[in-house]
């Protein structure tokens, strides 16, 4: 089998695990219906318990704000305008977004804005 037909075979096991809401602990890689989103809810990461999601969020905490930002920017968001669109986050995301902002900036990652 080749690795093109991995990828596929994986992708299409994703596909089914998630039609049957059937999700793999990111932590201990357990199988569990009822699962856990993480608190960002970026829809990457599910835990098989509390203490699965509590371990792990420390290291999924930069790729949910990652994940975060690729879906708003995919779906036409601009994160530079003044509009209210931002009050749909909970303050807590609004406010991690600012800081990755203001250190992308910083860095010369992105430009400032006037």
């Amino acid at each position: 089998m080749s690795l093109h037909e991995d990828d596929f075979e994986d992708a299409l096991f994703e596909k089914l695990k998630q039609s049957l809401d059937v999700h793999e602990c990111v932590h201990c890689r357990k199988s569990v219906k009822a699962a856990i989103p993480c608190h960002g809810h970026c829809g990457h990461a599910y835990y098989c318990s509390t203490d699965c999601l509590v371990f792990h969020s420390r290291t999924h905490r930069h790729q949910c704000l990652h994940h975060l930002e690729s879906d708003a920017s995919l779906h036409g968001v601009d994160s530079d305008d003044d509009d209210d669109d931002d009050d749909d986050l909970p303050p807590f995301l609004n406010s991690a977004i600012d800081s990755i902002l203001r250190q992308l900036q910083h860095e010369a990652v992105i430009p400032s804005t006037p």
